[in-house]
């Protein structure tokens, strides 16, 4: 018996993201055939594509031996999910797509324009692909780390974003303090206006930093 399935390339999360479209990649899938199809195992939800948050509705496909024995050890550790959320994720699983592919080109509009206003400001952003969430290289646009960047980003402007790779100090303890976590859930228009603050906060520090290397290079001493 052939069997063949489509499994998302991504790393198990608790936010599934299968139906998050991958840009200009679409959905990244690989199609499983033959003996592998016999040791493959899918685990998806309702939350992100179907805007099921809080629903706590999900499901398993798997060989039979495999379900048996998560099925005895599921019993013993949570309850069922509600009827009314099971009623609904069989309406969502089975029923069109069309609200979801709305969404999902409306997150790929935000998305252009996030990583474009970010690229005219000489940042790099890597990611993005099958989410609504990117890395934003704060070293490579403005010299700040991410924890610098975002907490001043806060107090100047009142624009938040998230930061990675920082102690309670503050200091950068490795890499990932130079990446700043971006996402494009608001609506554009509230987008827009906080792409403009933090553009007009990128210029402000990067006058800064001109300023204090011409204040540097003048400082040497006078004959």
């Amino acid at each position: 018996m052939t069997l063949s399935l489509s499994l998302p390339l991504r790393r198990p999360s608790p936010s599934v993201r299968e139906q998050l479209p991958s840009h200009d990649h679409g959905y990244p899938t690989l199609r499983v055939v033959g003996i592998w199809a016999a040791a493959a195992v899918v685990l998806n939800g309702c939350s992100k594509a179907f805007a099921m948050t809080g629903w706590r509705v999900g499901y398993l496909a798997a060989p039979a031996g495999f379900v048996e024995a998560i099925t005895a050890i599921a019993g013993q550790l949570s309850l069922s999910v509600a009827t009314p959320s099971q009623y609904a994720a069989i309406a969502a699983l089975s029923g069109p797509m069309d609200a979801v592919n709305e969404m999902m080109e409306v997150y790929s509009e935000r998305r252009e324009y996030m990583i474009g206003e970010f690229a005219k400001m000489g940042f790099a952003v890597y990611g993005g692909h099958g989410g609504y969430i990117a890395l934003l290289d704060t070293l490579s646009g403005c010299g700040l780390s991410a924890p610098e960047f975002s907490l001043r980003l806060l107090k100047e402007t009142g624009v938040q974003i998230g930061s990675w790779g920082a102690g309670m100090s503050g200091e950068v303890e490795h890499e990932s303090g130079r990446f700043a976590r971006i996402s494009w859930l608001l609506p554009m228009d509230e987008l827009a206006i906080a792409m403009d603050k933090i553009a007009a906060f990128v210029g402000r520090v990067k006058a800064e930093e001109e300023e204090g290397e011409a204040a540097a290079g003048g400082g040497g001493a006078k004959l």
